[in-house]
C-alpha cells in the first residue's frame, strides 16, 4: 500500500483501557440497602433529611473502601498465547464440550496479565479469586474488565444526537436523519 506508514500507524494508537472498583466491605453495602429502604419509608421531611445525611456520609466511606483495579488490553498474540496456555482440562471439557479455556486458571492469569495498577501476579489474582471475602460478582468485576478490554469490539462512535443537530441547523452531516427531509434542497 503507498503512503501507508504501518509504524506510524501503529505509534499513533493507544492501549484500550478500563477501570473497575472492588469493594469488599459487604457490611456497609448491606447497610446502605437497609438506610435506603428506611428513606423510602420515612414520612417527615425531617426524618428524610436525616437519613439522607447518614447515606451520605456511608456513600463516602463506601468509597474510601474501594480498591480502583486498572486494566489495558493485551497485545492480540499475547492473549492467544495466554488462552492457550490455560486451556480446559479433559475432565472439564467432560462437563462442558463448549470451554475454550480453563475456568479455574485463565481468569487469574488474565486479571494478572492485564491489570496494570495495582500489578498482580497470577498468584495475587487467584488468592483474590479464592477469597471467601471477594464474592462472586466482586470477582467478576475484575475478570469482567479484563475481558473488555482484550475482547470488546470498539466500534467508531457515532452520535445521532450531533447528526440530528447538524442536519436541523444547515450543518453538514454524513448519516441521514430518518424523518428528515428526503430533497436537500428543501
Amino acid at each position: 500500500m503507498a503512503g501507508f506508514d504501518l509504524d506510524a500507524w501503529l505509534d499513533s494508537g493507544v492501549v484500550r483501557s478500563d477501570s473497575v472498583k472492588v469493594c469488599l466491605r459487604a457490611d456497609l453495602i448491606a447497610h446502605h440497602t437497609e438506610l435506603d429502604i428506611e428513606l423510602n419509608r420515612a414520612k417527615t421531611s425531617a426524618e428524610k433529611q436525616r437519613i439522607a445525611k447518614r447515606i451520605t456520609k456511608l456513600e463516602a466511606e463506601i468509597e474510601a473502601a474501594q480498591q480502583e483495579f486498572k486494566f489495558e488490553g493485551l497485545a492480540a498474540r499475547e492473549y492467544a498465547d495466554l488462552r492457550r496456555a490455560h486451556l480446559p482440562t479433559n475432565l472439564q471439557l467432560a462437563g462442558d464440550q463448549q470451554l475454550d479455556h480453563n475456568p479455574e486458571t485463565f481468569p487469574p492469569a488474565l486479571v494478572a496479565a492485564s491489570c496494570v495498577e495495582p500489578e498482580l501476579t497470577f498468584e495475587d489474582a487467584e488468592k483474590i479469586m479464592k477469597s471467601k471475602k471477594v464474592d462472586f460478582s466482586e470477582w467478576q468485576k475484575l475478570f469482567g474488565c479484563a475481558l473488555g478490554v482484550n475482547l470488546e469490539v470498539a466500534m467508531p462512535p457515532k452520535s445521532l444526537l450531533a447528526t440530528a443537530v447538524l442536519s436541523r441547523n444547515g450543518g453538514s452531516s454524513t448519516t441521514r436523519v430518518r424523518g428528515g427531509s428526503p430533497d436537500p434542497s428543501s
